[in-house]
């Protein structure tokens, strides 16, 4: 029997709070979202997480951001705020600019990518996360190791990008960060 998409929902929730950001029943959960309803994110999908969160067990709290196109940082009551809670998820495009900022704080932050109900409830946004960072360690390994990488990506039945990886030996690695450069070429092949 299929499941609901109620159970979907909860199923995405479920993956993004204790699988992702390590969250324990009990604890804070800050959700930081978009107010505008012509953001990035539906604003709506806070509100939904929210209430999910509620039915896990954990305490949610809801944190309005307006939509901002170039932040550099985190505003003096967000930041505190965060720092007053066991985790913060970003659904806002906020989290997305500030991610490589040096935090402030030891709270758990999330960004998630999941823009609406239908994103998050996908099989994408169910998707176990532990499996795929093994998934990413494994093609690290096999990228770490591989001498030719070659990827292919169909656009339609006629047409498809390559790209190609090929790694060269640098004659005089001090100069470099690496012993080893990665050539890359891409080319559209139309068939």
């Amino acid at each position: 029997m299929p499941e609901d998409a109620q159970g979907q929902l909860v199923r995405g929730v479920h993956n993004l709070l204790i699988n992702c950001a390590a969250c324990q029943k009990g604890e804070t959960v800050l959700i930081i979202y978009e107010t505008e309803k012509d953001g990035y994110y539906d604003p709506e999908l806070a509100h939904e997480v929210a209430r999910v969160a509620a039915d896990l067990g954990f305490k949610p709290e809801l944190y309005g951001v307006p939509l901002s196109k170039a932040a550099t940082g985190v505003r003096p009551d967000l930041a505190a705020r965060i720092e007053q809670v066991d985790c913060a998820v970003f659904l806002a495009r906020l989290g997305d600019q500030i991610r490589f900022h040096s935090k402030t704080c030891d709270t758990t932050q999330v960004m998630s990518y999941a823009l609406d109900h239908e994103m998050l409830a996908s099989s994408f946004g169910g998707a176990s996360y532990l499996a795929f960072i093994e998934l990413k360690a494994l093609i690290d390994t096999a990228v770490a190791k591989a001498r030719n990488i070659h990827v292919t990506c169909f656009i339609n039945k006629k047409r498809r990008t390559t790209l190609t990886l090929e790694r060269w030996s640098i004659w005089e690695p001090a100069h470099f960060a690496s012993s080893h450069l990665w050539w890359v070429s891409a080319r559209r092949i139309l068939t």
